[in-house]
């Protein structure tokens, strides 16, 4: 009986390249995620510390404090959008390597079934042969075989 030959290997082969740069896509997307998150947190504290710094002031120093804590608010809104653009490229990410892990998954089984079922029939064609085997050789004794015994006299 033949070897089993995977009709879906070189396809499968393919898929699991695919799932692993999806996958490589998805960590780099996730770390873009924190590294957004972190620029966000950092601009933020930033800010929260210049806010406790207003106290009594001259006019024209609280005008420049008042322009500074108005560009630390702009930054902190860029940086919640990079936040949400980087978390929406990630969400993306997850989906195209799930999908791309549901079709190794799908071919593994495919594979999976079709080698059992190459199994099976190997096992049926070894018992047929088997079969045929004992049938030949009740059709047909053979005379040096340890089955047939030879009367012997008694003396």
């Amino acid at each position: 009986m033949k070897r089993y030959h995977s009709r879906v290997a070189a396809v499968l082969r393919v898929r699991r390249i695919e799932e692993r740069r999806a996958a490589a896509t998805l960590g780099a997307a996730l770390r873009g995620v924190a590294v957004a998150e972190t620029a966000l947190e950092l601009v933020r504290a930033r800010y929260d510390q210049q806010v406790w710094l207003c106290g009594t002031q001259a006019g024209s120093v609280f005008l420049a404090h008042r322009a500074q804590l108005d560009r630390l608010a702009e930054a902190v809104q860029k940086r919640r959008a990079d936040v949400g653009i980087a978390e929406h490229f990630a969400t993306e990410c997850r989906a195209g390597w799930s999908l791309a892990a549901q079709r190794v998954a799908a071919l593994e089984h495919l594979d999976e079934r079709r080698r059992s079922e190459h199994r099976r029939d190997q096992l049926r064609h070894e018992a047929a042969l088997s079969d045929d085997r004992n049938a030949m050789r009740r059709q047909h004794p053979n005379p040096h075989s340890d089955h047939h015994h030879v009367p012997v006299r008694a003396m």
